[in-house]
């Protein structure tokens, strides 16, 4: 169980200028922890002191999430490596930064804490696809940027039927190809590679608030045309299993962000410990009459 724990958070590490970006043949590993209801307050507090520990001892960047729509009590922890190779990486280095901070009897005890509050938890492995993705940043600085400035990450996810690959992405090619020509706000997605129990689509949407959702920008009929769109509905209806959304929010509490993304917004992903209340002054003593 230890073991598990402290792969499933190391996964929240976060390489600051990859984080969500659209590097060719990337991979995103995705911590999926159900928390108890009754364990939720203890469980944040054990991250906290991650965090703490981390950036005490120089550790690796992260970013935390919630569901706000979605299954309650659901934290999402990721993290981007460049190949197989650079999976393990991470936690080696979350482990150290953990291990210098408490030791190996307070790494051991926070771990068998942390078992106590989970419920259930989920690893799952995905590839960027820039090429499905549209109007996603096209550099290092605009990626921090649009991070830094996000509140929420909207994700749909798409599962399909077997065999339907190559019918969905020749579908999501298009729809690309529209958006980029249209314009409109960042699409990013990726695809399923190990954890998952169908060929999966993951698109992914990051914003400074919910209002943004109430102006997507052109719709798909109008993007693909009478005939595109016909197209789209009769591939979803024989290559398309089911889908999903949820929505998360982003939880500074509970990241430790790179500078790159703190500097966006310094007040919401680090803000100042609120001052501790001044003491009363003392009542004078009450004179009889």
């Amino acid at each position: 169980m230890r073991r598990r724990i402290v792969g499933a958070l190391a996964l929240a590490i976060v390489p600051s200028a990859v984080m969500l970006g659209q590097t060719p043949g990337a991979y995103i590993r995705v911590a999926i922890i159900k928390v108890k209801p009754e364990k939720r307050v203890e469980f944040d507090g054990l991250v906290k002191k991650m965090v703490d520990a981390n950036r005490k001892n120089k550790g690796p960047d992260w970013l935390g999430a919630e569901a706000a729509y979605g299954e309650a009590n659901t934290v999402y922890f990721s993290t981007v490596r460049p190949t197989w190779a650079d999976m393990e990486k991470g936690g080696e280095a979350f482990g150290a930064a953990l291990g210098k901070a408490l030791g190996p009897a307070g790494v051991s005890k926070m771990m068998q804490d942390l078992s106590q509050c989970i419920a259930s938890e989920r690893i799952e492995l995905r590839r960027i696809r820039p090429d499905l993705s549209s109007n996603a940043p096209s550099n290092q600085a605009d990626l921090l940027k649009l991070v830094g400035q996000s509140r929420w990450v909207r994700t749909t996810i798409v599962r399909l039927r077997p065999g339907r690959l190559g019918d969905y992405q020749a579908l999501a090619r298009d729809i690309k190809a529209a958006r980029d020509k249209r314009g409109g706000p960042p699409i990013l997605v990726s695809q399923s590679v190990a954890g998952q129990t169908a060929t999966s689509f993951y698109i992914t949407s990051l914003v400074s608030s919910t209002a943004a959702f109430d102006n997507p920008g052109p719709t798909l009929p109008e993007l693909l045309g009478e005939d595109g769109f016909r197209k789209y509905v009769n591939t979803n209806k024989e290559a398309v299993l089911s889908t999903e959304t949820i929505l998360n929010r982003y939880v500074p509490a509970l990241s430790n962000p790179a500078e790159e993304v703190v500097a966006v917004a310094p007040d919401f992903w680090k803000p100042k410990p609120a001052a501790a209340p001044k003491p009363k002054a003392a009542e004078a003593p009450k004179t009889g009459q």
